[in-house]
């Protein structure tokens, strides 16, 4: 169904409820962090110091499936967020330390793509390669599904009952539920998931990896589409909560409202341009769906 090994159904359920966990703050924890005192500049800093720290993981996740195998990077993913998210809670909200803020939200960043990304790697390994578009366009969309939808309306439900501190602690047992269903539900068949490679053989792996970026051309200009795309995906939830609530003075539940409703839309768009991209192409779909067609959209958005 959709491209989807029968096996991998609760890896993707895995997937939904990883993101409500990590997706719980981001359409609010800019303006929490501006309401404690601090200025639009730190509260962006906060967010710019996980994004570094998600794509040098992001790198990662895609050569430790190969070390320790899918499975057991998507288990450390999960424990390494959980052990984080709880220092970022105590140490950097709670006490509202900026430092400590910044070096344990970005450090916990690091979990987030050893799980997701470790699940994906693991995916292309069992999916033909025919059905290989739609089997990641529904990874998007459950994405979307925990990030954008639940994990978007489920504050607007809690805030006002245990406040946005009491909804981050929530978070912890989203998580949790991920890693168990990722360590005991999902069964792997078909092509075979490479085993775990010694320390020396791995770091040299690695290596080729990384200047197999510079002799490769097309790959850098694919890093840099990606780049864009994440400025754009990313940057809404820091500067619109502020802009919203804010200047033009909506409530945070419209905000919300708002954020949730445009998610709603990736949910559908992750499925549905998966199996376009079966049909005609992904670099078709990418070029002109993916980057005009949402240029334009964001266009008509803004005015």
């Amino acid at each position: 169904m959709f491209g989807i090994p029968k096996s991998f159904y609760w890896g993707y359920i895995a997937i939904a409820l990883f993101m409500i966990g990590d997706g719980v703050e981001q359409a609010y924890l800019s303006k929490y962090i501006v309401n404690l005192g601090f200025s639009n500049s730190q509260a962006s800093l906060v967010f710019m110091v996980y994004g570094i720290a998600v794509s040098l993981a992001s790198w990662l996740s895609a050569v430790l499936p190969e070390i320790w195998g899918p499975r057991r990077t998507m288990v450390i993913g999960a424990v390494w967020w959980i052990v984080f998210h709880i220092g970022f809670l105590t140490f950097g909200l709670s006490n509202e330390n900026y430092v400590l803020m910044c070096i344990l939200y970005g450090i916990r960043g690091v979990g987030y793509p050893l799980f997701l990304y470790g699940f994906l790697v693991w995916l292309t390994y069992v999916t033909e390669k025919t059905r290989l578009a739609s089997a990641i366009g529904m990874f998007w969309s459950m994405y979307s599904v925990g990030i954008g939808l639940i994990g978007t309306y489920l504050p607007n439900l809690t805030i006002p009952h245990i406040g946005f501190i009491g909804t981050l602690w929530i978070s912890i047992i989203w998580i949790t539920t991920a890693g168990v269903l990722s360590t005991l539900l999902i069964r792997e068949r078909g092509k075979t998931v490479p085993k775990s490679k010694a320390t020396k053989e791995t770091s040299s792996n690695a290596i080729r990896n990384i200047s197999g970026v510079y002799k490769n051309p097309n790959i850098i200009k694919i890093f840099i589409v990606r780049i864009i795309n994440q400025i754009s995906m990313f940057g809404l939830p820091v500067i619109l909560p502020v802009l919203f609530i804010d200047k033009i003075h909506f409530t945070s539940s419209q905000w919300l409202q708002i954020w949730g409703a445009m998610n709603i839309a990736l949910i559908v768009g992750g499925t549905f341009w998966g199996f376009v991209a079966n049909r005609i192409g992904w670099k078709r779909q990418v070029m002109w769906f993916g980057c005009i067609g949402t240029g334009l959209a964001t266009l008509f958005y803004y005015y």
